[in-house]
């Protein structure tokens, strides 16, 4: 899969991903589900919260969120909808 900490791009001169090495790809061998810690699942409830009833978990609005947490939103956002379509592809054979 596409490597989630440099999603692929190329990095600058001397510069090396941390989590993939610098191939842009990580190869996930076992179950996802045993790699994810319960940070990775509040993320995710926060972000469908987010994303279906619109408060965010500070005041304010989004520019007010801690920047990981927008990035976490993205990530599952940009996830939910790729399998969302995914799925509807596959309906419609």
């Amino acid at each position: 899969m596409q490597c989630p900490g440099c999603r692929g791009l190329e990095l600058p001169p001397g510069a090396t991903c941390t989590a993939c090495g610098g191939t842009g790809r990580l190869e996930i061998t076992g179950c996802p589900l045993e790699i994810a810690g319960d940070d990775a699942f509040e993320m995710v409830a926060a972000a469908r919260l987010a994303h279906e009833k619109g408060p965010l978990p500070v005041a304010g609005g989004w520019l007010d969120q801690a920047e990981t947490f927008r990035q976490g939103c993205r990530v599952v956002w940009d996830a939910d909808a790729r399998w969302r379509q995914k799925k509807m592809v596959a309906s419609r054979r």
